[in-house]
């Protein structure tokens, strides 16, 4: 029989099982980035059909997955540091181990799959053209080593408080820059564990003002939102917190001030607005521990088990929905054209369809091509998974 503790704890497991589905899916629906517009600059009527339309798109592509990457920093902090008693080099050694496996070997993977399908093909196109590959070749020797980790460069449209612009980076695959900097941020952890034990609670505050300021290092794979999330999943685990009781216990603060903050980004649309900009990392710290909350509270009162296929595609999901491809750009992009081939998107309804039907359908080939090569060759797929 389970003790109230080993039945919160597997409530803990279940959530975090559940979660996963539901932020990959939050991560395609991010992906989609169609074009909105602030509720403030809005010229036409807010509760018009075009108005709601709008709402909508700022509400699931912008505002909600907000939290989706946020939330697997501090789910992955948290289970690096679960059941963790004291620290150890050989314990360290053995997580690093188990990292590379999981994070670093897929990572590498992932790009250089794309990688090579996108020099073969034009290595392809030259040779039946009759044109030298000399360009192709080129190409190939100097970005071999750059789509691993700074293939793609961005400048921020804002500053942090000191007036320094802002900037962001990616592989060639973009999405797994979350693996690129959850592996890095992995092998730092010995400075995580110190800082944890001996600021405590203090250091939770003192990451949150450099969070919401963005006064940190710019150099790629150290994002200030991957360390701070991390961190605090490292300090629940570290101090034996239970996720699910916490976010139960504080559940009439946690849940009107997240409400309150999601209805100020969608205003402002969220990261679009300089306002919004601003308000948005208060809404993730707070509805990250409403995420939890809401759905620990669901698993309790309809018994929902997530499926293990879905929980298992997660990883596969996220790294091909928008993997560069030869001839089709991209598995979401491929499949958004397609949909609107079939249906043009003429009214309103038409437009709620695809919009909403392109993430699904992306994720339910995704996972439907999971399965196909688990069932041809596991092991191999689950070398590419991580294992998973």
């Amino acid at each position: 029989m389970l003790t109230t503790s080993q039945d919160n704890s597997k409530l803990q497991s279940i959530t975090i099982d559940l979660l996963r589905v539901l932020l990959i899916i939050m991560v395609v629906y991010n992906h989609m980035s169609p074009k909105t517009i602030n509720l403030i600059d809005a010229k036409y009527d807010l509760l018009s059909g075009l108005g709601i339309y709008n709402v909508v798109k700022i509400l699931f592509s912008h505002i909600i997955p907000s939290i989706a990457v946020p939330t697997f920093f501090f789910i992955s902090g948290f289970l690096f540091f679960f059941n963790f008693q004291e620290w150890s080099w050989n314990g360290y050694k053995k997580k690093i181990g188990t990292r590379i496996k999981t994070l670093l070997i897929p990572y590498i993977l992932w790009n250089l799959i794309p990688f090579l399908l996108i020099v073969g093909k034009s290595l392809i196109c030259d040779i039946s053209n009759g044109n030298p590959t000399t360009e192709t070749l080129a190409f190939f020797s100097n970005n071999i080593w750059r789509i691993f980790y700074v293939f793609h460069e961005w400048e921020g449209s804002y500053t942090d408080w000191l007036g320094n612009q802002l900037s962001s980076s990616a592989p060639l695959n973009v999405p797994l820059w979350f693996i690129r900097d959850l592996f890095v941020i992995s092998l730092l952890t010995p400075i995580i564990y110190i800082a944890v034990r001996q600021l405590k609670i203090w250091l939770i505050p003192i990451l949150f003002l450099a969070y919401i300021s963005k006064i940190w290092t710019q150099f790629p794979g150290l994002d200030i939102e991957s360390v701070f999330f991390f961190t605090v999943g490292s300090f629940f685990a570290l101090n034996k917190l239970n996720i699910v009781d916490f976010t139960n216990k504080y559940k009439y603060f946690i849940l009107p001030i997240s409400a309150i903050l999601l209805v100020a980004c969608t205003i402002y649309d969220g990261n679009k607005t300089e306002i919004g900009y601003n308000i948005i990392p208060f809404y993730v710290c707070t509805s990250i521990l409403s995420a939890f909350y809401l759905t620990s509270s669901a698993i309790s009162r309809y018994n929902i088990k997530p499926n293990k296929l879905i929980v298992s595609a997660c990883f596969f999901i996220y790294a091909v929905h928008v993997m560069p491809l030869p001839y089709i750009e991209c598995l979401l992009t491929f499949v958004k054209k397609t949909i609107h081939e079939i249906i043009p998107g003429k009214s309103l309804a038409e437009n709620y369809f695809c919009y909403f039907a392109t993430p699904i359908i992306t994720a339910a080939i995704s996972i439907a091509i999971f399965a196909v090569l688990r069932k041809i060759s596991p092991k191999a797929t689950k070398f590419i998974c991580g294992n998973r």
